[in-house]
This record gives structure tokens, sequence and C-alpha cells, in this order.
């Protein structure tokens, strides 16, 4: 039995051996690869300035690449220089020693031993990793290397970690991120959600009778769920909530309108927590600006939502029957709202072609009116859901004749909803101070 246990310690030590001797030569080949992207960069600049042939300039930075990809970075670095601009020259030295400086550094122990235990399934797919960390990989470079060189090397190392398991990747990309990325995504949500308490809120008085819900109602909600939405990484698929409807909703209803009657607490089981997943705006450059939050909502909260929505939606429609307002109501939607947007347009041409005056209008005797036209007006309603204040969506529910027990049950969904950020070891929460979901 002694033998045996040593002999797996051996074998387990062996294999620990081969592990990090085949990480040390990953990392090495990485290091070398993003070396040899920076060159090249600068000598594709320098042959963009010079010829005009695009062809030419891709077939003479594929040689170079053949003829250095082996190399030790000191020659690539050598066979690259003299080639080069005095401008280009420089730039390419400060660029190479920073990103040289950075993968040297390597990974911290602490982050080594967290990525790890990364890679299992609760964790994001591979895809939606690699888009958060591009995004964080060039933020960082950005700040320190060339633009056009942090672009291009982002894109063409991503390209290499694309190639590679989850762990491998991760491991190759992080020494590049932005320790501070994390604090300056916070920093951006919580300036743009959260502001001083919600007064409106506090001032309003819980309803004699709360709102409740039937298990029938519940089980409906749930079975509307749409199967192919994505649910935070923790729970059951969407598809599994809305195939067990009738199950799950004997056993959750009480729970739920046990809390609806004390809203005074946050829900159980997190049912107020937004998982947020952040994706780059196309187009944009990396900012914390330029992200496109994706909430992943509790299916308990969607369902939810969906039977409010149904009691509301009566006197909601009464209120909006005569406006024209063609978002959140039976019987309209955005392409009547672009048909009213197209119908003004074509009206304004046909005037303005009236306006035109021809030889033979002229002779027909046709008078150009002095002013004439139409007006249009466009409307920036970027951040208008994140800013909104919820004094306007209380006194929105008002307007709407929404009686007290789910005007009380809406607002108070909305002071205790929370968003939380995954990212490394850390998983902010934050509140909403604004906003409406």
């Amino acid at each position: 039995m002694q033998a045996r246990a040593e002999s797996r310690q051996a074998l387990n030590m062996a294999e620990e051996r081969a592990r990090k001797a085949e990480k040390a030569r990953l990392v090495e080949w990485f290091h070398g690869a993003a070396l040899l992207e920076v060159c090249l960069f600068y000598w594709q600049h320098q042959l963009t300035e010079k010829l005009s042939d695009r062809k030419s300039i891709r077939a003479r930075v594929a040689a170079q690449r053949c003829n250095l990809e082996d190399s030790d970075s000191s020659d690539m670095l050598a066979t690259i220089l003299p080639r080069l601009a005095r401008e280009h020259a420089t730039r390419l030295r400060a660029d190479f020693a920073t990103v040289d400086a950075m993968l040297k550094t390597g990974a911290p122990e602490n982050d080594s031993s967290w990525i790890d235990t990364i890679g299992d399934r609760a964790d994001p797919p591979q895809h939606i990793f690699l888009q958060h960390m591009g995004r964080m990989v060039q933020a960082n470079l950005c700040q320190c290397l060339d633009q056009g060189c942090a672009e291009a090397l982002t894109t063409a190392l991503l390209e290499k970690a694309q190639r590679r398991l989850y762990r491998p990747g991760m491991e190759l990309l992080f020494p590049l991120l932005e320790k501070e990325a994390l604090q300056e995504i916070r920093t951006y949500f919580d300036t743009l959600y959260h502001t001083s308490p919600d007064t409106c809120i506090a001032q309003m008085q819980p309803p004699e009778q709360p709102v409740r819900f039937s298990v029938a109602e519940f089980e409906a909600a749930l079975a509307e769920l749409p199967s192919n939405k994505a649910v935070p990484a923790t729970l059951p698929p969407a598809l599994l909530w809305k195939t067990a409807a009738s199950c799950l909703a004997r056993r959750l209803t009480p729970q739920l309108n046990e809390w609806l009657a004390d809203m005074t607490q946050p829900p159980p089981s997190e049912w107020h927590v937004a998982d947020i997943f952040l994706l780059l705006k196309p187009g944009k450059k990396p900012s914390a600006a330029a992200l496109r939050p994706i909430s992943l909502l509790h299916p308990v909260a969607k369902a939810l939502a969906t039977m409010l929505k149904h009691r509301v939606q009566p006197a909601v429609n009464a209120f909006l029957e005569q406006l024209p307002q063609y978002a959140y109501t039976q019987q309209r939607s955005a392409q009547d709202a672009l048909d009213r947007a197209f119908t003004h347009c074509t009206l304004v041409q046909a005037i303005l072609r009236t306006q035109t005056l021809t030889p033979q209008a002229r002779k027909q005797g046709h008078q150009v009116l002095p002013c004439r036209g139409g007006i249009t007006l466009s409307v920036d309603i970027r951040k208008a859901f994140d800013l909104m204040p919820r004094e306007h969506l209380l006194s929105a529910l008002s307007k709407a004749k929404i009686d007290d027990a789910h005007c009380w049950t809406i607002m108070q969904l909305h002071a205790h909803a929370q968003m939380q950020f995954s990212y490394a070891q850390s998983i902010p929460v934050m509140e909403y101070g604004r906003d409406v979901g």
C-alpha cells in the first residue's frame, strides 16, 4: 500500500512538473508572438506610407512574419529597427519595451491560483470571456502604447488566445490587464445609476391590503418565460423553469406572497439581484462609457414583473389610448411608430417638391411660397431609462390611476433592485438609485 501511494505521489509530481513546463513554453511562445506583432505593426505602418498596393504590403508583412516568427526577441528588434524612419523606430523601441516588461512580470501568484479554478460550468462561455478580456486589455494597452499598435496587438493576441483552452487563454492575457479596470467600471456605473436616496419611496405608506398572486397566475407567468433567454449562471436554465412551472409555482407562491406582505426587507434567494454582463458597443473605443450592460434576471423576478404587467395593463391601455405612444401597449408596435415617422417625412418631401419652380410650372402660373415645409425633430434618448428619476415613475403610475397597492409594490421592487458585476475574485454589488426596469 505504501509503495502504491508513493508511486501515485511520484506520478502526480511528474504530471505537475509537466504541466508547469508546458505552461512555461506556452507563456514564452505568447511573449515572443506579442513582441513580433509589435514589430510587424510598425513595419506595416512604414510600408503603408511608402507603398499604395495593399496586396504587396500584405505579402511583405507575411514574408517578414515567416522570417522572424522563430527568432529571438532581440533579433526581431534588430531586424526591423534599421528599416524604419526615426519617428517609427523611437515609438517601436518604447512600445516593445512596454509590452516586454508587462509579459515578463506575468500574473501575480494570487491571481495565478485563482486562474487555476476557472473554466467550470458556472463561468461564462469562452467567447464572452474573451470579449470582456479583449475590451479590458485594449483599454489598458491604449494608455501605454500607440493607439493603433494597441488595437492591432489586442486583435492579434485574442485570435491566438481563441485557439487555446479557457484557462490557458486567461493565463496568457491576464498580465496585460489593467488592475484598475474593475474600479473604472464600478465608478462609471455607480455614478450613472446611484444618486441620493429616493425620497418619494421613503414617503410612501404600505397599503392596507398588499398585492397577492395566485398559484395559477405564478404558473402562467413562469410558463411565459422565453426558453432561449439566459439566466444567472448559478441557476438552472430557463427551459427547466418553464417546464416545471406548475411544481415551482406551488412551492414559490407562498414565499412570494409572504414577502409582498412586508417589502421593507429584501426578497429571499437574491431575487432582486441582476447579474450584469458588459459588452462593448460596436464602433466605440474601449471605455466604461462604451459598455452595454446586459442584465440576467432571476426567473422569479421575471415572473413577478410579468404578473404585475398583466395586473396594470388595462389601466395603462386606457391611459395611453389617446397618446401617440407605441411602446408597451397592446395592438401597437415599433412598426407603427416607424410608419408614422415615414409618413410625415413623405408628406414633407411632397411639399418641398411643390416649392421647385420649373419652366413648365412657371408657364402654368405656379408660384413658390416664401416659407413652406415641415419640421422633423430627432431626440437622443440614450440613457433615457438609466437616468430617469423614480419620482417620474411614481408620477406616471399615479396619472395612469394605478391602485395604491400595485404602485407600492412596483416602487419597492425598484428600491430593492441591485446589480452584480463579476470579475476575477471580485463580485461588487451596486444599488440602483435611479433607472427603471
